[in-house]
């Protein structure tokens, strides 16, 4: 349900004269959809999205472990306890580091944590927005500390009289590393895929007969009725997380906001097409120049060796199709065939490239594709006879095709 994430890498140090703001710059990833790539506009030209820091990520907001759970009172020392504070500074507000609250009639401060921040945006348009504070104390030394705003002088004889216990468990603190955080949640409605496709489907709607359009304008209407508004939806998780300071471990911690420069890596070197001597990106780029041979937005390259009757219908993606082919590397090594009868798959059910180019096909075409990793076997290759960012050849022969279920 991710869509997009946002690592706000910041410190902060709170003095008497005011918040000393150290910052390591924003970084945005998104995809379009559930089963798209993350992508980032700020990855450098040199460097690519670090996968493992992203899959890390992504892999701990959807299985968050937590430590502890505090209340969360909301003034000034508690909050400062925690490693988060409150400013209407106009220099910190415009800097957008925190999650702006209303504290009174027309009065507005940031609330913000120590350690940065990650906003997370789902499907629906829900955006979680997770305040990182300082090292957290454990569940002893927590309580201790509660009980310690409201018996100072107890506490303070108790302190005294085991100094060296004190001085132990600080120790003990910094080992630990656990990190307290908050997380608050908003919704903003031009992310809400939902919502924005009903409402093209409602301008469709409009648009048919009288009759037609009052039954779905009814039907859609009573399926609102039964749904909860985005807006509803952000207020109920927000009244739900909003109740508590949470405790992570250093390892989420480190996970959630990564250091700015975790999130990219070198890129690898340019692989090479086979022992031309070239590499992937210039052996298709010599070939995209061939007469006959066009090339696709994905990169897919194809040459119509044979075309079918004009007539003809394409596949669907999830139609069944029968066709002829034979697989090589950029060397003719021939990696497989459909032998000297025919072969049955999905369309939808094959790698990218055979998807892309199947569905423009026609029964009777016969092509000659040409595909790039990106849109073939990637990185991991298909062993043991397509190694890692292998260039593909394929002949293929389109028989024919059946809907799915036929």
């Amino acid at each position: 349900d991710l869509r997009g994430v946002a690592v706000r890498d910041y410190s902060i140090e709170v003095k008497p004269e005011g918040a000393a703001i150290v910052e390591r710059g924003t970084t945005a990833i998104v995809r379009p959809s559930a089963t798209g790539d993350w992508v980032s506009p700020q990855v450098p030209a040199d460097k690519r999205l670090a996968k493992g820091v992203v899959d890390g990520l992504i892999g701990d907001l959807a299985a968050m472990r937590l430590v502890g759970v505090r209340p969360l009172i909301p003034d000034q020392e508690e909050l400062g306890r925690r490693g988060l504070f409150l400013s209407n500074e106009p220099a910190v507000m415009a800097k957008d580091l925190g999650i702006v609250l209303s504290t009174g009639p027309g009065q507005t401060a940031a609330l913000i944590g120590i350690e940065g921040r990650t906003d997370v945006t789902t499907k629906d348009g829900l955006r979680f927005s997770f305040l990182f504070g300082q090292v957290a104390l454990d569940d002893d030394n927590d309580k201790a500390a509660d009980a310690a705003k409201a018996k100072k002088s107890d506490d303070k004889k108790a302190d005294d009289a085991k100094p060296e216990e004190k001085k132990e468990e600080k120790k003990e603190e910094k080992k630990d590393g656990n990190r307290y955080m908050v997380v608050f949640v908003q919704y903003d409605p031009t992310a809400d895929e939902v919502a924005n496709a009903e409402a093209e489907q409602a301008k469709l709607d409009a648009a048919k007969p009288a009759e037609e359009a009052a039954k779905a304008k009814a039907e859609a209407a009573a399926k609102k009725k039964k749904s909860l508004s985005g807006a509803d939806r952000a207020r109920k998780a927000q009244e739900r997380f909003s109740k508590f300071f949470y405790v992570i471990s250093d390892s989420s911690f480190k996970a959630l906001r990564p250091a700015r420069e975790k999130l990219f890596e070198a890129k690898p070197a340019e692989p090479m097409a086979g022992n031309t001597g070239k590499t992937n990106s210039a052996w298709l780029e010599e070939n995209g120049k061939r007469a006959g041979v066009k090339t696709t937005a994905s990169g897919l390259q194809y040459e119509v060796l044979t075309a079918g009757a004009a007539d003809g219908v394409s596949p669907a993606a999830t139609d069944t199709v029968e066709v002829k082919y034979k697989g090589t590397l950029v060397d003719g090594t021939e990696f497989d065939s459909s032998k000297d009868g025919t072969a049955s798959f999905a369309v939808n059910g094959v790698i990218k490239g055979w998807t892309e180019a199947l569905l423009l096909m026609k029964p009777g075409d016969k092509w000659k594709l040409f595909i790039p990793p990106a849109i073939g076997y990637g990185e991991a290759g298909s062993a043991p006879k397509i190694g890692a960012n292998a260039l593909l050849i394929f002949e293929v022969e389109l028989v024919k095709a059946k809907a799915a279920g036929k």
